[in-house]
Parts: structure tokens; sequence; C-alpha cells
């Protein structure tokens, strides 16, 4: 069983999901955060790949008409609105969003990029566990000496916690970095740069080192998920949990 890394961190998150959204296709429209987080991550991408190729990023100007057009493109689709956005309006929404979107860019542009010199963009990695794997691609990958670090960006509404890049899905790109990956004699970390939407704005960036505890964990994970799909076993995370009572597919859930 292959699980695209979307998919198995909506397993993480609630297996119900899972089998709404990805086995029987019920729509999961994105809030507008998950909107202003595509945008921002869309366009830092679009800046790595500029870097990686020019040495470079676009200057100011191109980078506010691609953040535009990326907030345009998002808002052609299904939103799923809070009754206080839809209260006010689509319009109100988008400019808010490409304002916080454009704000946190600059930020990016400013804090981050500076220190980011990649020597590769959308690189695929495969994590296996047995027979079943996890796939999808790194956002660049960079390297100091002997050491390779896989970054990646999120956007927040609040501070990580301290340890949250150990929990959270990212670990997924640690699939990818064995020593069989590179060669034996390099070694792999994970970065995370979060932008904090926040006033003020802010940038928290967390690593972790790749070890083989945490290659076993993510192992097991996947098993247990790969066992629950094969025998059609989806059960909620925690029915009383905040995500079950904020979450978009809550109509349609037989366990709320």
């Amino acid at each position: 069983m292959i699980f695209p890394a979307p998919a198995f961190a909506r397993f993480v998150r609630c297996p119900v999901i899972y089998d709404l959204h990805d086995l029987q296709g019920v729509p999961m429209p994105p809030t507008t955060r998950q909107v202003l987080s595509r945008i921002v991550r869309g366009e830092v991408k679009r800046e790595l790949q500029s870097k990686l190729a020019t040495q470079a990023i676009p200057d100011a100007r191109g980078a506010r008409l691609s953040v535009e057009q990326l907030s345009q493109e998002q808002f052609a689709q299904d939103i799923a609105y809070t009754p206080d956005e839809a209260a006010r309006g689509q319009r109100t929404a988008f400019e808010r969003t490409l304002t916080r979107a454009w704000a946190l860019v600059g930020l990016w542009r400013a804090a981050v990029a500076p220190r980011i010199e990649p020597i590769a963009t959308d690189a695929a990695y495969e994590f296996k566990a047995r027979e079943h794997s996890i796939t999808g691609y790194f956002e660049c990958v960079t390297q100091d000496g002997n050491r390779l670090t896989a970054r990646s960006t999120r956007v927040r509404s609040r501070r990580p916690a301290k340890d949250e890049t150990a929990q959270n899905q990212v670990l997924f790109l640690l699939g990818k970095a064995s020593p069989d990956a590179r060669g034996a004699c390099l070694s792999w970390d994970v970065t995370v740069d979060y932008l904090i939407d926040s006033d003020p704005l802010s940038v928290e960036t967390q690593s972790v080192e790749r070890s083989e505890s945490i290659r076993v964990a993510l192992q097991e994970r996947v098993l247990n998920a790969a066992r629950a799909v094969e025998a059609g076993v989806f059960t909620p995370t925690d029915p009383q949990n905040w995500k079950c009572l904020s979450c978009s597919l809550r109509e349609c859930c037989r366990f709320v």
C-alpha cells in the first residue's frame, strides 16, 4: 500500500477523515487558514526554484505579482468559510488573505531566504515499511559539508511547541534520509521554518536529526495504518477533541 504523504497525515489526524475523503471521495474544501498556507508555501517553492537556478530570489515586484496570482487561483475553488467570513463576503476574505500572505512571504524573504542555498527542490522521497510506503517531495535540500538538510516551511497562527517538529509529520522526509540515499558518508536532518501569523509576525526554526528510533517508530505507524485500512477499521482519534468539533466533515461523520 502506498500512502501519499498528505493522505497519511490525514489518517494520523483522524482515520475517519482518511476514509471519507481519500477512499470515499467526500469533498473537503480548505479553510482560509489552509488557503493562506498554500499561497505562502507556493511562493516559497517558486522562490527556492529561482534561487537554485539563478542564485537569487525574484525581485519584490515579481514576488508580489506571483502572490496575487496564487491567491486568485486559490480563491477560484470552493472554500470552507466560517460564518463570520461568509457574512463579510468573499472579497473581504480574499483581500485579508492576500495581505497576510504577502506579509508572511516578505518575512520569509528577509529572515529565511538568505540562509538557504538549495542543491535540490521538489526532490521525491519514499519511506518504506515492509511492502508499504509513504511518498512525497522535499521542499528543498541544502548541504553543509557532510550534512544534508531537508527543509520545510509551515504557516502557524501560534508559536510551535518546543518539540513540535519531532512530532510533526514532516518527519516523513526522514524516509529518504537513509545512508544509501546519498552515500554513507552523509548525515541528514530535517529543518522546519515556522512562519507565525500573529501580531507581530515572527519566525521560529526547529531541527531534528535523523535517528534509528524515529525510523522504527514511523515504520510502526505506517504498518498500523496499513493494517487498519486493509481491515476497513476507521475510528476517530477522539470524538470530543477540538479537531473533531471543528472538522469540516463533521456533518457526515457517524461518530459525532
